[in-house]
This record gives structure tokens, sequence and C-alpha cells, in this order.
């Protein structure tokens, strides 16, 4: 609750168990500029359940605000190949100039990941930086669903496979997303693995 109109205007309004793919979700997102991810919801049809916080300061057209959400369960499919994951901790929070990943905490059928960093939407296009952690038990279909498809593709063609640990605590993606061209994706990191084969 709060207050609508007037010069102190300040509303804010919390909603459980909301739909990733609700028309809210959706127009935060297109109202940042953030077509790319729309794009991948869209795309990777990814479903689940969060709660979210909006609050608005002003009461005019362009009032700064901002979108939290604290996420649940989400699951889809990328490339044909299904995955699934359950978060435990962390925000995302999304305003006109961007989307943030804060402390996201989730586990997979094989062990966990983790997630922060975030995408700015400019002039041009949208761009920013992630930075992933995980463990797993064993390199998995949900962990190859997840990944983009020409690193898959690239793994897939080695007939890379473990049934031993693989694990990363500093994996650096750098993200270039222009509005009229193919986007740009730059990796960084160490990723530490044990008994792998390939072809």
């Amino acid at each position: 609750g709060g207050r609508l109109l007037g010069p102190d205007a300040d509303f804010g309004a919390e909603v459980d168990a909301i739909a990733i793919d609700s028309p809210l979700v959706d127009s935060a997102l297109r109202a940042s500029g953030l077509e790319s991810l729309r794009g991948i919801i869209r795309d990777w049809a990814i479903r689940g359940s969060f709660d979210a916080h909006y609050r608005v300061r002003g009461s005019g057209p362009d009032s700064p605000w901002r979108l939290t959400i604290t996420p649940g369960s989400l699951h889809g499919v990328h490339a044909g190949r299904p995955f699934g994951m359950l978060v435990h901790a962390g925000t995302v929070e999304v305003e006109p100039a961007g989307v943030r990943a804060a402390g996201l905490v989730a586990s997979l059928p094989d062990g966990w990941m983790t997630l922060d960093g975030e995408l700015a939407r400019g002039t041009a296009g949208t761009a920013g930086e992630l930075q992933f952690g995980a463990m797993l038990a064993r390199w998995s279909p949900d962990a190859a669903a997840m990944l983009p498809l020409a690193a898959r593709e690239a793994l897939e063609r080695i007939e890379f496979g473990t049934d031993a640990p693989i694990w990363t605590d500093g994996i650096r993606v750098s993200l270039d997303v222009p509005d009229d061209q193919d986007p740009r994706v730059e990796v960084r990191g160490r990723i530490g693995m044990a008994g792998a084969h390939f072809r």
C-alpha cells in the first residue's frame, strides 16, 4: 500500500507465487528494454513461480520503480532438453535501467549453482556480466541443457563425459546483446573436474 498521488507518492505491493511467464514480468522486462531476457523466457519455455514486491516512487509516467523477485522453482526446455532447479536464496531486481541478480543459490538434480551479476540497458542494446559458481556430482542432461547451444554442441562433438564431480567458483560471462546484431558472449574462468573422458 501507500500513496499513489501527490508530491510524496510512494506505493508498494506484494504478490506471492506469481508465474514467471506472467504479464507483470513481461511488462517489467519490456519497460526495462530487456528484450533479450523476454526472448530467453519465451524460447527456453521457462516456467515456475516466485514472490514479488513492486515499488514506485512518484506519480508521473517516468517515476522510478523497482520489481524485486524472490524466485522459487524454475523449469524449462532449451534446444529440446528439459532442465529444472529449486532456488533457495537470493533476489532478482528489475528497474528501468536493467536487471540485477544478487546471491542466487539453486539446487539442481545433481548439485547446486550460484549466480550474481547485472545486465544494463544502453542506447543500442543490453550488456553486462554474470558470475556463476557450481558443484555437480556428475555431468548430466540437466547441466547440458542450461549451456549455450554452441558450447553444448562443442562438448557433444568431443563426446565429453564424466561420472565424477565438476566444480567452479568463478566463471564470468560477459554479454553484449546489440538490438540489431547477434549477441556476443565471452566466458572467463576455470572449471575443475575429475575422471573426465573425451573422444
